[in-house]
């Protein structure tokens, strides 16, 4: 039983090792069988916790960057390993919700977008990094300066209309 205690406590030392250097399915593995050999509850919590704090700062550091997709494929290989609980679930919305708004604005429906927008700074936790935030708020201006400007646009092109003048129409 002590042998089995120590093989444990080995497997669990090289799966934080693996996992670190980005031999994660490997590491896994050797997490599951110091799990099954009777590993103390703690020391695999521990590397859950680890590799939780490390995945979501990686998916919150993606969004801050404006790559709402690339959060979101990590925050789906969470889900797979079981990792982060409500916490991930959060971030995965609030990377949903990112992902749909750039959608819509690539589409050109800028109020949608910017609802989208709205909709995962509703949900951002309190304790949020700061960079995140900046990220969400500099959207928001760069959408809401873009609606502006669409306004104006379509303004103009009405009133071009309106005199049928139709090398302004193009323009």
């Amino acid at each position: 039983k002590r042998l089995s205690q120590e093989l444990a406590g080995e497997l669990v030392t090289r799966a934080r090792q693996r996992i670190e250097n980005g031999n994660s399915q490997a590491g896994w593995k050797d997490l599951d069988r110091a799990a099954r050999l009777g590993a103390g509850e703690t020391a695999v919590s521990d590397v859950r916790q680890d590799e939780t704090r490390r995945r979501l700062q990686k998916a919150q550091n993606l969004l801050a960057q404006g790559d709402a997709a690339a959060a979101r494929q990590a925050l789906e290989r969470m889900e797979h390993r079981r990792l982060g609980g409500t916490d991930r679930r959060t971030w995965q919305m609030i990377a949903q919700h990112l992902e749909h708004s750039d959608l819509r604005a690539r589409r050109g429906d800028v109020a949608s977008a910017i609802e989208s927008l709205e909709k995962a700074q509703r949900l951002l936790p309190a304790d949020a990094p700061a960079n995140v935030r900046q990220s969400l708020q500099d959207r928001s201006t760069k959408l809401h300066d873009a609606a502006a400007s669409i306004h104006q646009l379509d303004s103009q092109l009405h009133a071009a209309l309106a005199t049928s003048n139709w090398t302004e129409v193009l323009k």
